[in-house]
């Protein structure tokens, strides 16, 4: 299953050469990061996408409760299923009742686990952040545009004159492969509709979703993959269903 990324500043040049712009201001250059923030979202929900969703043990807190943000962990962001054991590894493994609160995945009843395996997909990340200054001090949380590489980072740690290529300090934030032309074409999209091109606008919203559905296509049918809740699309349309 593919891992492959892409930087940001590809979509950025590409994006320019659709919309028919000759120079980008920095006002345009913010709406087009916003636009791919927003086909990025769309995208990264339609599939539960190997790369995006993954299946983890997790400990369950004096509430009975995982929360969705757990220090340490990845942030949960849709839950699909929870699993008594690995379901990767174990043939003994059945699905664990539960209920979704505004905190996390909640345990009640008898026979309450002490840890559970939980399916589920990771956040989409949020493609924003002021161009990266060495005179800037940074602390974990903070994202900027690193115009070197191409790509946008989020701090892990408290730095000052660390570049975003310093992996003690920072963490890329990857674009990734299956959804670039996905997302550049819906955003460019979203330009032409602002701008009243709306007949622009439609022919690239459904290549954009032609081109989704195309790499959809080549994990749930070319390379038979087979997530724990599977998609099945059927002309045109998508239904979701267990195993």
């Amino acid at each position: 299953m593919s891992n492959r990324t892409q930087i940001y500043s590809r979509y950025l040049t590409r994006y320019q050469t659709l919309a028919g712009i000759d120079t980008m201001t920095a006002g345009q250059t913010a709406a087009a990061a916003q636009f791919f923030a927003k086909a990025m979202r769309a995208g990264w929900e339609q599939y539960p996408w190997p790369w995006s969703t993954t299946v983890e043990e997790r400990t369950l807190d004096v509430s009975n409760r995982v929360d969705y943000d757990q220090t340490g962990e990845e942030r949960i962001a849709e839950v699909f299923a929870v699993y008594s054991d690995d379901p990767q590894s174990s043939t003994g493994f059945y699905n664990l009742s539960y209920t979704l609160d505004g905190d996390g995945i909640l345990f009640g009843g008898a026979n309450i686990p002490t840890t559970a395996w939980v399916y589920y997909r990771k956040d989409c990340p949020d493609y924003r952040g002021d161009a990266y200054s060495g005179a800037t001090a940074y602390v974990a949380g903070d994202q900027v545009y690193y115009a070197t590489t191409g790509d946008f980072y989020v701090a892990i740690a408290s730095t000052t004159g660390n570049a975003p290529t310093d992996a003690t300090k920072w963490t890329r934030l990857t674009v990734p492969w299956d959804l670039f032309e996905y997302a550049t074409l819906a955003a460019c999209g979203d330009l032409l509709t602002q701008n009243g091109q709306n007949d622009r606008a439609d022919k690239l919203a459904a290549q954009a979703q032609d081109e989704l559905l195309k790499q959809i296509e080549k994990y749930s049918r070319q390379q038979s993959y087979r997530p724990n809740k599977q998609t099945f699309f059927t002309h045109g349309t998508q239904q979701l269903r267990n195993q």
